[in-house]
């Protein structure tokens, strides 16, 4: 979820609406040939929050617009913070990765991380 997609390049990423900003934490990062933009959201709340990415210049990152996207989601089914893989559930606790819309609210459970991939990824 992280490592595979790492790009070299941080951006300056704000949190503009003030009631998310206190449990919401978020960084962004940008390939070298600037077609891939990767966004890494964690929410340390108890409670879900929906929020919506505004990347400017986002129509550059492939030369078109930027309509999909892929995000890998992890969170506790029960949004217990504490919640574990045990022995007998080895894969309770896992990211799930999915396609999205660059344009969709995201949902961010309780106590989750979430890496969306905007563009294409680079070779």
């Amino acid at each position: 979820m992280i490592s595979e997609t790492m790009q070299p390049n941080g951006l300056e990423v704000s949190i503009t609406n003030s009631s998310l900003s206190a449990n919401l934490t978020a960084s962004a990062q940008q390939s070298d040939d600037g077609k891939t933009l990767v966004v890494r959201l964690a929410n340390v709340g108890k409670r879900a929050v929906t929020l919506s990415l505004n990347v400017s210049g986002a129509a550059r990152l492939g030369g078109d617009d930027v309509v999909d996207a892929t995000m890998w989601l992890l969170a506790s089914p029960s949004g217990d913070p504490l919640d574990a893989n045990t022995p007998a559930e080895p894969e309770r606790v896992r990211p799930v990765k999915r396609a999205i819309k660059a344009t969709a609210d995201i949902t961010l459970p309780a106590a989750s991380a979430a890496v969306v991939v905007l563009g294409q990824p680079s070779a």
